[in-house]
Order: structure tokens, then sequence, then C-alpha cells
């Protein structure tokens, strides 16, 4: 469990006991921990899979190449729950990044890249209407030569929810070039089974992947109602 001291508690994330420290829209809570089941789903198989992969993949490379990604790992610093810097060590840098390249089918690395910022759309609108099976998003730029973007969508919602984390999946990776308005509906049932229906909310998920060195772009969400008119 991880906990911010201030005065007192300022902060709480994880679990200790039976009780869950976590955080939403209204602030900080604490919940009873409940064990969910584990459906082993094809997505948490994949993904499982792909962490497989990186673990044996980081055995097999040389002691030299070990240490480059150990010392360059200060150069991917990353952030905790509570917005503090954290510092990556080089095998959570080596699968991060791998993870990354598997997702969207790109060749891993055995040597760390030039750290360097990466810019990704953001913002995005979402359509979703009933009439025609219409569901397309918009990001506010193409996706760039030497990168692919990940699209993640929830399930439908409550038209009243206002917060998702838990619930994306990923539906679809674009290649570059791909431009709004980018036509999802095809993606959208082939992962949830059916288009959403009037009133019910859809959540996406946009960010970037480099092609080249598996660095990330920030992550970017929109929303919409689903409407039915012609």
């Amino acid at each position: 469990m991880k906990i911010k001291w201030g005065a007192l508690v300022v902060a709480g994330s994880g679990k200790v006991g039976g009780h869950v420290a976590a955080r939403n829209s209204s602030g900080a809570y604490l919940r009873t921990k409940v064990t969910p089941v584990n459906p082993k789903t094809v997505d948490q198989i994949a993904a499982r899979a792909r962490l497989g992969a990186n673990a044996k993949a980081w055995g097999g490379i040389t002691q030299d190449q070990r240490d480059a990604w150990n010392q360059n790992s200060v150069d991917f610093n990353s952030k905790n729950i509570f917005g503090d810097k954290i510092k990556l060590s080089g095998i959570n840098v080596f699968s991060r990044l791998n993870n990354n390249l598997l997702l969207i089918g790109e060749t891993t690395l055995d040597t760390p890249p030039v750290a360097e910022s990466f810019a990704g759309p953001t913002t995005v609108s979402v359509v979703s209407n009933v009439q025609g099976g219409v569901l397309t998003i918009s990001p506010d730029f193409a996706v760039p030569v030497g990168a692919k973007g990940v699209v993640r969508m929830t399930s439908p919602q409550s038209a009243g929810k206002k917060f998702v984390k838990s619930e994306f999946r990923v539906i679809d990776i674009a290649d570059a070039g791909s431009a709004a308005p980018y036509d999802v509906a095809a993606a959208y049932q082939a992962k949830f089974g059916a288009l959403p229906l009037e009133g019910q909310k859809v959540f996406v998920e946009i960010y970037l992947i480099s092609t080249s060195t598996g660095i990330a772009s920030q992550r970017t969400i929109g929303s919409t109602i689903t409407i039915d008119q012609v």
C-alpha cells in the first residue's frame, strides 16, 4: 500500500488488511477490499504473454546491454499516483517500452533508445449515433509517420457515469496517416459485440506509440452519449 504523509496522511493508494485506499474525482476514499474473479479474457492473456516475453528477453540480452538500460533509466523517470517523480529501474524501462512495441506489432529493443518527448493528440471528440451505426472518433491531428495510435474504448456505460479506468479495452491500432473522423464502428462491434444504444455513454482513450522507440505520448480521453437521430 502507498501512503503519502503530511501533517497526518494526505493521500493513499493500494491495499492493507481488508481495505483499499483509492481516489476519484471527488477525492480520496477507503473501501472494503473485494477480490474479483479472474475471467482470463483474451486481452488479459495477451497482456500476460507480453509481460512474460519481456521478462524472458531481459534475461537473454547481454550484461552490457542490461547495464546500458540501468544507466539510462534515469532519463525515463515516471510519476506515481500522487504525481511525485519515481526512478524506474532498467528492467522497468525495458519492459515498458518493449511492451508498447509488442502491443503495436513492432520489433522490440535490446538497447535503450534516446529519451524524447513524444506529443499526442490533446483532444478527441466522439460521435455515436444509432442511425446508420455511426461511431467515429476525431483526434485533433492525424497519426504521424513513425508512430501508431492506440484506440481504447469502453463497453456501453450509464449516461451519468463520469469516470472510468479499468473499463477501457484496446479495440484498434491506427496506422500512420489515420485521421479524423476515424471510423471505429467495426472494431467496436468486434470487441464488445454491439454498438451502444440510444442514451448509453461511451468513452474513448487514445495515445501514440513511436514505432522505433516504444515511447508513448500522453493519453487523451473523450466521451459522448449515443443519440438516435437522422
